[in-house]
């Protein structure tokens, strides 16, 4: 299960490469007719705060920490007007790997191996996106949520999933034309969501760059900053509320799209945030930070899938001075 994220798109020379050159017309998505697509999603999530995963019968364990692999397929499966589709994205493979606190420790494994028999047997993701790249709303299905216990395996999963599939959303240029110059993503990108039943709140700039174009392959950059937080909020003394955490993040991260058949065939990023001196994890110090490292590709049509392996527990990636680790 473990693997190198970065595999030189971001931490190599490409994100700083050559000046941008004209790419073609037709960096929009194209789920016409009977298209299937498989996709190799992976994602490493550094956690400010415990995520718990259960068992149907009375057995749960948290993780400070997750590597989580997927092979999928997408379909469409009906148009939305003239610009959304709605796609069905059926689990094929899954794996994780997770990191818990000491008081944890030898419980992950039958967990991890129960939720991923869940999603492989008829678990899928449901998609509306649109054809500029932007997903508009997901949601798990196939998975059972008929009593508390499993509406509750069922969230943890839909927002591990969450972080996959955010590889997905991208705001590509106005209909497919390239600009000539930058633009902005008119709405936080889903590469700066937190794993949270909450749901996410706050703002980002964050820009997108044609960088290069070979024969129909375009490379895009994205830079971009924000102040978000899971939307949790508190009562304060002055009797308002606030977001109980607010992160200031960092988004950077490279596209390949192919223009000929309307896909994304790499993307890449990396999201970095701390706590701002305001929020309750900051206190007493710097608090604990939020990483993500997500990457998608592209499976040639025709080619295998590669082996995710176990799922495993494992040793944390990092220390934790706060008493997160307890």
């Amino acid at each position: 299960m473990r693997f190198s994220l970065l595999t030189g798109l971001i931490v190599g020379g490409l994100f700083f490469a050559s000046p941008a050159q004209a790419a073609d017309d037709g960096l929009q998505w194209s789920w016409d007719g009977d298209v299937k697509r498989q996709y190799l999603l992976r994602s490493q999530v550094l956690l400010p705060e415990f995520m718990q995963f259960n068992k149907e019968h009375n057995r749960d364990a948290r993780v400070t920490e997750f590597l989580v692999s997927v092979i999928t397929t997408c379909q469409a499966v009906v148009a939305i007007g003239k610009d959304k589709h709605e796609l069905k994205c059926v689990i094929d493979d899954f794996a994780i790997a997770g990191a818990p606190p000491q008081s944890d420790q030898g419980k992950l494994k039958e967990i991890f191996d129960e939720v991923d028999g869940k999603l492989v047997n008829g678990g899928w993701m449901q998609l509306i996106v649109t054809n500029d790249g932007r997903i508009t709303d997901q949601d798990l299905e196939g998975v059972d949520k008929s009593n508390s216990r499993n509406r509750s395996i069922h969230e943890v999963l839909r927002q591990v999933l969450g972080r996959l599939f955010a590889s997905m959303d991208l705001q590509l240029p106005r209909k497919g034309v390239d600009p000539g110059s930058p633009w902005q993503q008119k709405s936080s990108p889903l590469a700066m969501h937190f794993p949270s039943e909450f749901g996410t709140f706050g703002s980002t700039d964050v820009t997108h760059q044609i960088n290069s174009n070979t024969a129909g392959k375009v490379e895009i950059t994205t830079t971009g900053r924000g102040s978000l937080g899971p939307a949790e909020f508190i009562s304060v003394r002055t009797g308002s509320d606030r977001l109980k955490n607010t992160y200031d993040l960092s988004y950077r991260g490279v596209t390949v799209f192919d223009t000929k058949a309307g896909t994304m065939i790499e993307h890449e990023y990396l999201v970095e945030g701390m706590p701002t001196p305001s929020s309750m994890a900051a206190e007493g110090g710097e608090g604990v930070g939020y990483v993500q490292m997500t990457r998608l590709e592209l499976i040639p049509e025709g080619s295998k899938a590669p082996n995710l392996g176990p799922n495993e527990e494992i040793d944390p990636t990092r220390q934790y001075a706060s008493g997160i680790q307890k």
